[in-house]
Formats: C-alpha cells, sequence, structure tokens
C-alpha cells in the first residue's frame, strides 16, 4: 500500500482550489440596489410609509404623520 504525506496532499489541494479562488476574489460585487432587486424585497416606485399611531415609552400618543420629513427608527421587538 502506497503511504500518502499530508503536505504532499494539503498541497494537491490548494493548488486545485488556487483558479477557483481567484476567480471569486476578482469578481465585481453587486450593488445592494441590484441584490435587492434580484431577492424581489425592494419597492419600484417610492412610496410613502402608510399611518402609523404609536405610544411612546412617555406615554404620549404620537402619529407618523406628525414628523414627516425627519428621520425615523421604527423598531418592531417581540417576545415569541
Amino acid at each position: 500500500m502506497i503511504a500518502v504525506r499530508p503536505l504532499a496532499v494539503l498541497l494537491l489541494a490548494l493548488a486545485l482550489a488556487a483558479p477557483a479562488v481567484s476567480r471569486v476574489a476578482t469578481a465585481q460585487p453587486k450593488a445592494l440596489d441590484e441584490l435587492m432587486m434580484d431577492l424581489n424585497i425592494a419597492p419600484l416606485e417610492p412610496m410613502p410609509a402608510p399611518p402609523l399611531n404609536v405610544t411612546t415609552v412617555e406615554g404620549v400618543r404620537i402619529s407618523l404623520g406628525e414628523i414627516r420629513d425627519q428621520a425615523v427608527l421604527v423598531y418592531f421587538w417581540a417576545t415569541w
């Protein structure tokens, strides 16, 4: 039976994988918008957010329309 040296096997594997790795490294990444369109998760046309009424942690009711033209982060949290 022929004994195979582990280093020789490793070098052969690296030599065979090198062309594939170089192709991946030189590929141009897609823009985020393009990736989202590929996944059908980006709207084609911008549209206003639907009406949203919430109560702040201070107990004040606020409508999304009241803070129009301001940056808003809506964070939905669930315990399920």
